[in-house]
């Protein structure tokens, strides 16, 4: 893990999305069924919900039905999503105009992860009988650094992300996708990094060619209890905070209104 080093503060991160996960053993019956039960008791906070396909790294669930799934409540202003499978849980905001509420701090996305857990933990035992059998913790971070907002024309991204103009180099057009995987493997975990730039649309509907950073940390959880949830968590910050600043170029941190 990465060193409790002290970071540079953004009063303008370009940062749009931040996952907070936690995997378990899986459990039988924890089903939609079984998330609707909870979800009468945190409808005030995520009155809306979906059901997506279930996510998994592996093919860990065998059976002759039909396939698992993946439960999702949603709040009122759509920033803030809890995901539920029958082998993890995840509590994901996502930018929609609001500021970013920070990681850390009494109302940043850890402590609201750690609370969301904490009541989804607790209607388990209730229901259950037993606690979720807690393995591992993952982070995910998206920054999306936008042509127009932070960098005008090719060269002037290259600045930004100098890795994009090392690679810029064997394009014969300014006109390129680009998506790059860096994979790190670490002792109890592994961080993974994506780099692409291509034109899409961004948050709010604006069309605008833009370079997405994505950098998923995961680490093995020595236990379950709550602070020890909090402290791999506040480690894995550490790790992604590391790979955003280690990506971007030396000075060029004004860009997002760096804190003096």
């Amino acid at each position: 893990m990465a060193q409790a080093t002290e970071m540079p503060k953004l009063d303008a991160p370009p940062i749009i999305e931040v996952m907070c996960g936690v995997f378990f053993r899986p459990v039988e019956g924890l089903d939609p069924v079984f998330v609707g039960g909870w979800w009468r008791e945190v409808k005030d906070d995520f009155p809306r919900h979906s059901l997506q396909a279930a996510v998994a790294e592996l093919p860990i669930f065998i059976s002759h039905g039909s396939p698992p799934v993946r439960s999702w409540l949603i709040s009122s202003d759509d920033e803030w999503v809890l995901q539920i499978q029958p082998d993890r849980f995840y509590v994901n905001w996502r930018k929609r105009g609001g500021a970013y509420p920070r990681f850390s701090g009494e109302n940043g996305v850890l402590e609201r992860a750690i609370r969301e857990l904490r009541r989804f933990r607790e209607h388990c035992r209730s229901e259950l009988g037993s606690d979720l059998a807690l393995s591992t913790a993952e982070l995910a971070k998206v920054d999306l650094v936008v042509e127009g907002e932070h960098w005008r024309g090719p060269d002037d991204l290259g600045q930004v992300l100098p890795v994009i103009a090392d690679i810029g180099r064997l394009a014969k057009s300014n006109d390129v996708e680009l998506g790059l995987n860096l994979v790190q493997r670490r002792p109890r975990g592994a961080m993974h990094l994506t780099l692409s730039l291509s034109t899409d649309t961004i948050w709010g509907g604006q069309i605008a060619r833009a370079a997405k950073i994505e950098t998923r940390c995961i680490g093995e959880l020595v236990g379950s209890e709550e602070q020890q949830v909090r402290e791999a968590f506040a480690n894995l910050n550490a790790d992604a905070n590391e790979a955003f600043f280690g990506i971007i170029g030396p000075g060029q941190l004004d860009r997002f209104k760096a804190r003096k």
